[in-house]
Parts: structure tokens; C-alpha cells; sequence
């Protein structure tokens, strides 16, 4: 069976954890879940608040999921589907992750399809964002 991805990207504070509570609550109902969440720091935030008894959250921290997709990134999904077996994984990398090489990633993965590419933004910030960070917006 393919697990589906979805990616859900986009600048800090532009509602993509909220997203995913929804996503978790209204739309992948029944289905077995994971969350691989991408946050800097030791700990991360937005994976506690995500924290629950009914999927599995991987937390990859310290850097850009990005910057370790040979290695971090790619162990934790490839163990992730191996040990939980999801039908539903939610990849939601920090705000400053290259997609493309997310996408490339996960193509190299057996048993896994992109199902969807999602970014949320900050309609009041959205065109400082472009202007600051023009290559990752």
C-alpha cells in the first residue's frame, strides 16, 4: 500500500500548524498518520502542540530537513514507514526548505506518493516575505 504525502510549507507563524490540526481532525479521519514536523532549535514547538495518541510524530531538529536529506530526512521517513506503516504522512519542513529537494526526495522512497504540495501564507507579510526571501517564497 502507498502511503500519501502531503508537504504543508511556509513562513513561521503563517498557520500551518493549524492547518494540520484540521487536516488531522476533519479530513483524515480514521486513517493512520504521521507527521514528520522540521523545526530549528532542540526541541520543537510545534510538534508538542501536534502531539497525540492517535499518529506519529517525527521531529527532525537542528537544521533544515533540506539540508539532510541524504540523511536524516530520508532515515526518518524510510524507518517511519517501515515501523508504523502510515496511510497518511504530513511532512511539514521549516519555512526555509527547498521543496524541490523535499519532492526529489520522496521520490526515491518506495511505497510513498506525493498527494499534495501545500503552502500557507500570510496574506498581510506575503509581499515582504517575497521581497526578503524572494528564491524560497
Amino acid at each position: 500500500m502507498q502511503a500519501e504525502v502531503y508537504i504543508i510549507s511556509g513562513f513561521l507563524g503563517a498557520g500551518k500548524t493549524t492547518l494540520i490540526q484540521k487536516l488531522i481532525k476533519e479530513t483524515f479521519i480514521g486513517r493512520k498518520i504521521a507527521l514528520i514536523e522540521n523545526d530549528f532549535g532542540e526541541s520543537s514547538i510545534d510538534a508538542d502542540l501536534l502531539r497525540s495518541d492517535q499518529f506519529e510524530v517525527t521531529e527532525i531538529n537542528n537544521g533544515c530537513i533540506c539540508c539532510s536529506l541524504s540523511g536524516d530526512f530520508v532515515k526518518a521517513l524510510s524507518k517511519l514507514i517501515k515501523e508504523y506503516a502510515p496511510e497518511v504522512i504530513i511532512i511539514e519542513p521549516s519555512g526555509v526548505s527547498k521543496l524541490s529537494d523535499i519532492e526529489k526526495a520522496c521520490s526515491e522512497i518506495k511505497n510513498i506518493k506525493i498527494a499534495a504540495k501545500i503552502t500557507v501564507v500570510d496574506a498581510k507579510r506575503c509581499q515582504s516575505y517575497y521581497e526578503n526571501f524572494g528564491f524560497f517564497f
